[in-house]
């Protein structure tokens, strides 16, 4: 079992792609509604192609293996490059994944740049046949969407002399997103697909290629002791935003406030969650049980909220 495998529940009905490697013997895999929840490897079992192709029919076409099909062409024309691919999560949000498939394993900074206003995103090593995922974006939002910049090493162990670092850019635009729309090495299925050019702008490097002060510190504001995550009173939110996306956003929200509380030095914090169909509260309460600054949580308030709250012990 790798990053990029459709997997399905053994005792659920739940399907999704491996999206990152845990601790425990745990996988983090993204279902089909895009939260990403985490999974005992044990209690998954790789979805073949022929069983994807019995359950959902046509969407996932199987050729006979005595054909060669664009897609597998595709695919073999793909190795050995490094590719930015545009993962639909549905119709109107896609995940946005760098992947690698060179012999190498790649050393990589990804940022944002708007005008110019520079934003860093993340930065990590992905190893050959894996792929990294970056963010999630708003398909409507695309006119909108920065200029991505990857600054990258390729590294072998072989190596006697430190490579130059590379720099990629791409600036999505709306025609040629929808003609790159083709299979997709390591995560499988289709994606919108962009592959790196043969030689980027390149700079000899004088400097530890990740430097602490390249990423300005973040800034947090100490939230409230309560914080509401009830979507119409998350600040700053559209009044349209799409009712398929809220839970994200609120869980984004949630998120955001708990590592302010964990930066700020706060002993406890309360997140008003409502009831609903449990759903948030369920998720909240999954994030909570794996991270590494919380004590403890549970209900809160019961006599004022019921089950609509959860306070939050942290370390």
């Amino acid at each position: 079992m790798k990053i990029g495998d459709r997997v399905r529940v053994v005792k659920g009905s739940e399907q999704g792609i491996v999206t990152k490697i845990l601790q425990g013997g745990l996988v983090e895999i993204e279902i089909e509604d895009g939260f990403q929840i985490p999974v005992l490897a044990k209690e998954l079992v790789v979805v073949s192609a022929q069983e994807a192709n019995y359950f959902h029919g046509a969407d996932v076409p199987t050729p006979p293996a005595t054909i060669k099909t664009d897609a597998t062409k595709s695919i073999k024309s793909q190795q050995e490059d490094i590719f930015l691919s545009f993962k639909e999560i549905n119709d109107k949000v896609v995940a946005l994944y760098l992947i690698n498939t060179l012999p190498n394993t790649l050393l990589f900074t990804f940022s944002e740049q708007k005008d110019t206003d520079y934003h860093p995103l993340t930065y990590g090593t992905i190893q050959p046949q894996e792929a990294f995922k970056i963010k999630e974006y708003q398909v409507q939002q695309m006119n909108n969407w920065p200029e991505f910049l990857i600054q990258y090493l390729r590294y072998s162990p072989t190596q006697q002399q430190l490579p130059a670092a590379q720099t990629q850019s791409f600036h999505i635009k709306a025609a040629a997103y929808h003609k790159a729309f083709k299979a997709t090495p390591v995560l499988g299925g289709n994606s919108h697909l962009f592959p790196f050019k043969k030689s980027g702008t390149t700079q000899k490097i004088t400097q530890p290629f990740f430097k602490d002060e390249t990423v300005p510190a973040a800034k947090f504001v100490k939230p409230a002791q309560k914080v509401d995550l009830h979507f119409e009173e998350i600040p700053g939110v559209e009044k349209d935003y799409p009712d398929s996306d809220k839970m994200k956003l609120q869980m984004h929200y949630f998120e955001n406030q708990l590592d302010a509380a964990i930066a700020a030095g706060m002993a406890e914090i309360t997140f008003i969650h409502g009831v609903g169909n449990q759903t948030l509260r369920l998720n909240i309460h999954k994030y909570l049980s794996q991270h590494a600054a919380v004590a403890y949580f549970k209900d809160a308030h019961k006599e004022k909220f019921g089950y609509g709250a959860t306070l939050v012990q942290l370390k």
